[in-house]
């Protein structure tokens, strides 16, 4: 048996500027707006739940106020703080209506909706999955968020996998050692069909016949983020400087990939395997070769205060979240880790929306809204 667990917020975000538009003017301020957009979203999370036959949990995270946002940064005015929501171009309480009804409509249907005072969707998703890891189960975590690559992880015949189902970029990504373990794994008695057939290994070599693979180290992918920052959250590099073109004009620059890619290799090299919750005490090393390889002058005190500061901002871990997180996380697991699969007879958008205000009966099924979508010109992933 699999655990599904989804990016609310990713789903909802994603599908905002591509939903089949029922009419002119701002978007979601319409009664055929919304609705049209709900049933996106629900199209969009039964099509990838229905992949999967051998269900345990389906869980959605959805956001809080995050924690984040009360860690200080001298750039800039703070975490995810110049993200500007455009009041003309969409009804934003529209926006988190529906999305509020999308969450109580599945609660009903049995499904966990994982709200915790305090934490982002993405710190659900890694504490779900992590604990139901513990716990001895398997994970796949639905998103088409880079940053949640970070979570994978194989632990004997269990793992947690993050599953992209975008057509554009449908990938899963695994961590390094996948294709051995996958080749390897011994969980299964051949003389007993029942070991086998109704496990969730069937679910994931359905996915890699269809995926590309996408095979990482998750601590890369971490290190990663730390030293570049992430301009989509407003979380700077450690180090970034001004330099003049051959035109004159000044840009801003940073640590780039590449060279952080080299930094990595060089710690590994000097110290096996990378510590990235003390990567404070490689604060030497780090800034000696960004002075070398990108001909800076970055200070060891700087570099070290900024390694904290950007592991608490990128780093899914406990190690880092506060500890009221952590317990009001608890109190939620505490409570759902003994529901099991929802009793629902078909994964689609009218056996989901049923009885709501989103659905009208036939002419609503799935495949004229596909229809419809196609006909715009617009794609559902």
């Amino acid at each position: 048996m699999i655990n599904i667990l989804h990016d609310g917020n990713y789903l909802f975000y994603k599908s905002l500027y591509v939903y089949p538009r029922a009419d002119k003017g701002r978007m979601l301020d319409s009664k055929n707006d919304r609705e049209s957009f709900m049933q996106k979203n629900m199209i969009d999370f039964a099509y990838v739940t229905r992949k999967f036959k051998n269900l345990n949990k389906v869980i959605v995270t959805v956001d809080d106020h995050s924690w984040r946002k009360h860690v200080e940064i001298e750039e800039n005015k703070g975490y995810k703080a110049c993200r500007v929501k455009d009041e003309t171009a969409v009804n934003w309480d529209s926006f988190n209506d529906i999305l509020d009804q999308f969450s109580k409509i599945l609660a009903n249907k049995g499904i966990i909706i994982s709200k915790s005072d305090g934490a982002e969707g993405d710190d659900g998703l890694f504490l779900w999955s992590e604990r139901l890891l513990k716990d001895g189960q398997s994970s796949v975590i639905i998103t088409g968020d880079g940053d949640l690559s970070q979570c994978v992880k194989i632990k004997g015949s269990n793992y947690i996998f993050v599953y992209d189902p975008r057509s554009s970029s449908k990938k899963l990504v695994v961590p390094i050692g996948f294709a051995e373990w996958s080749a390897n794994d011994n969980s299964y008695d051949l003389m007993d069909a029942s070991s086998y057939m109704l496990d969730s290994k069937s679910d994931i070599d359905n996915l890699i016949r269809e995926s590309k693979i996408n095979e990482i180290n998750p601590d890369m992918v971490v290190f990663y983020k730390i030293l570049t920052g992430d301009s989509g959250d407003d979380v700077p590099s450690v180090w970034g400087w001004q330099a003049k073109q051959s035109n004159g004009k000044t840009i801003n620059k940073k640590v780039t990939p590449t060279k952080t890619a080299r930094i990595f290799e060089i710690l590994e090299k000097r110290y096996g395997e990378v510590d990235i919750f003390n990567l404070q005490k490689y604060s030497k090393d780090i800034t000696e070769n960004i002075n070398l390889l990108l001909r800076q002058n970055a200070t060891e005190p700087v570099i070290k205060e900024r390694l904290i500061r950007n592991t608490k901002l990128v780093w899914l871990n406990e190690a880092v979240m506060p500890s009221y997180v952590i317990e009001n996380f608890n109190q939620t697991y505490n409570k759902y880790k003994h529901l099991s699969t929802p009793e629902i007879k078909k994964y689609d958008m009218p056996t989901l929306l049923e009885g709501t205000e989103f659905y009208s009966g036939p002419d609503s099924f799935e495949s004229d809204f596909f229809a419809k979508t196609k006909k715009n010109g617009k794609s559902l992933f």
